[in-house]
């Protein structure tokens, strides 16, 4: 069983249709979680944790404490989309800086890793991008900025891109994790 974690704070069907639901059609045996749940979370009978996205104005959960200390605690596999990436990335003392990047995106793969190969095209979608990230190492690039990350010790990633719209075998590629 995979946890899907909603970062979205707003209540809208089309935040949860546009950046939880297609997640939830990759990654079929999963639960799904709002962030403010995250306490009452039974993290243990999961096997992977997945962090959602959210639209370009969300941003509370770079406020969180909670969710940096649960990422920091967490030993299972946990995979940040976008927003998640970003939440990751802060819980490991990166820095946050503007980067807007919005439609195909052009990928290039830095290093031998278990998600992705190669150079391709992603859907992007984001104003915030991170650097500096503590005990991490760079997995990929667009001309603009980091596009995925890996812990060294931990089967924690990011990714600012969506493989959930495109490049779903990315996410399948994690679950295998």
């Amino acid at each position: 069983m995979n946890l899907i974690i909603n970062l979205n704070t707003v209540e809208k069907k089309l935040t949860y249709s546009e950046f939880v639901e297609p997640i939830e059609n990759c990654v079929r045996e999963s639960d799904i979680f709002d962030l403010d749940e995250i306490e009452n979370m039974e993290i243990e009978k999961y096997s992977h944790i997945i962090l959602s996205g959210t639209p370009l104005m969300e941003t509370k959960y770079l406020n969180n404490k909670n969710l940096f200390e649960f990422i920091k605690k967490c030993e299972k596999p946990m995979l940040g989309i976008c927003a998640g990436y970003q939440a990751i990335a802060k819980a490991y003392g990166g820095e946050i800086f503007e980067c807007k990047e919005i439609g195909m995106t052009e990928i290039e793969t830095l290093v031998n890793n278990p998600l992705m190969e190669g150079n391709f095209k992603a859907y992007s979608l984001h104003n915030l991008a991170a650097d500096k990230i503590q005990d991490c190492i760079a997995l990929a690039e667009s001309i603009n900025c980091m596009q995925a990350f890996k812990h060294k010790t931990k089967n924690h990633y990011g990714v600012l891109f969506h493989p959930e719209v495109r490049n779903q075998k990315i996410l399948m590629n994690f679950l295998k994790i």
